[in-house]
């Protein structure tokens, strides 16, 4: 899923990719009929949500269909994704502020991996002036417009990014060749399912919200 405002662009630069990556890419430019939809989740590794922002998240779509889920660790997603030890361990992989930010919500006692989470090292000056840079989206103030990506990779922060989400990648191809590893993590992600119900989620709100208990 890439949602967006950029049209024909938009759907060409998806275009240029799967022509530049054939076997490896693969795009859906129109709506997903949802059998199709549901095959590819079953016949897929890995769920990956390289999010940007994310308030929730939909990590609970990947565990449904027995997938691991690699994700950036932003928003709801730390919630939602028990991180592999290993992500702790690699700082190319998840960075000090990110593991700062899973033990907040994983203690480390309980942790039963689901996925794999990372999150970029920068400064909080970089991490500022790279925010401004992507909102700005200058790319998009040229005639002809400009490519994307293209523009992005002149900003630090977009290529720190994208370097811990590649270090992510390769760890998930790395643990899914330990198949009792591999198979641990989709068994965690459907046990993880149970947190995410409705009764529960009404429960919280009724106790934290309305002090109804």
């Amino acid at each position: 899923v890439m949602p967006g405002d950029e049209g024909f662009l938009g759907l060409d630069f998806l275009k240029r990719l799967a022509a530049d990556r054939p076997g490896e890419v693969c795009v859906l430019p129109h709506r997903v009929p949802k059998p199709v939809f549901l095959a590819l989740q079953r016949g897929s590794s890995f769920l990956v949500m390289a999010s940007m922002y994310e308030p929730f998240g939909a990590a609970s779509e990947g565990y449904l269909a027995g997938m691991p889920v690699v994700a950036r660790a932003v928003g709801g997603l730390i919630q939602q994704v028990a991180p592999h030890p290993e992500c702790l361990n690699r700082e190319e992989v998840l960075s000090l502020y990110g593991r700062q930010l899973v033990r907040k919500i994983h203690p480390a006692r309980a942790l039963r991996p689901t996925g794999i989470l990372f999150r970029e090292q920068v400064s909080f000056a970089e991490e500022t002036d790279g925010w401004r840079d992507l909102i700005d989206c200058d790319y998009w103030a040229t005639n002809p417009k400009s490519d994307r990506a293209e523009a992005r990779r002149d900003i630090l922060l977009f290529r720190r990014m994208t370097e811990s989400a590649t270090a992510a990648l390769g760890l998930a191809a790395d643990l899914y060749q330990d198949q009792d590893q591999y198979a641990q993590m989709i068994l965690n992600g459907w046990h993880m399912l149970d947190q995410f119900e409705w009764k529960r989620s009404v429960s919280d709100y009724r106790k934290h919200l309305y002090g109804i208990r």
